[in-house]
């Protein structure tokens, strides 16, 4: 597999989030879950919902808020809060072929650049989870708005 892994800062943000499985009806469901709470508690949705794909298979959506409204454990919602820091990303990711890439992509930005967290998923808009943006936040890269190509 040949992809192109551009380099790109993230600026630190507000997320809730629940699990969820790794299908696209579940993650589109669950994101609008989300919404939904964020909108009754009168939080402010800051962005488009995304994936963390953490090891183990493990999911979660999560959506940018302005971390205003403490959300209650008992409705599966949870808060969280993440620095700024510097993404490996690897764009037009099918979301069917997300598997394959975090295996193969995932182990070569691994070797080469120091990932300091989860992979996300970030959809396309708002209805196109089926199209994204791929990323990792890394320790090491070549330089903010940089390209790498690799072979997999």
């Amino acid at each position: 597999m040949n992809a192109t892994v551009d380099f790109e800062t993230r600026p630190d943000r507000h997320t809730v989030f629940a699990p969820c499985e790794l299908s696209l009806a579940a993650c589109e469901l669950q994101a609008t879950r989300l919404r939904s709470w964020a909108l009754i508690r009168g939080e402010t949705i800051t962005g488009l919902p995304f994936l963390r794909l953490r090891a183990g298979g493990e999911t979660e959506v999560h959506l940018p808020v302005a971390g205003t409204i403490a959300p209650h454990s008992q409705v599966g919602v949870t808060a969280e809060e993440t620095p700024e820091s510097t993404l490996a990303v690897v764009h037009d990711v099918a979301f069917g072929s997300l598997p394959n890439v975090l295996q193969e992509v995932g182990a070569r930005i691994a070797a080469d650049h120091s990932p300091v967290g989860a992979a996300e998923f970030h959809p396309a808009g708002r209805e196109a989870w089926k199209i994204g943006t791929l990323a990792w936040p890394v320790r090491e890269a070549p330089g903010v708005d940089s390209r790498v190509a690799i072979s997999a």
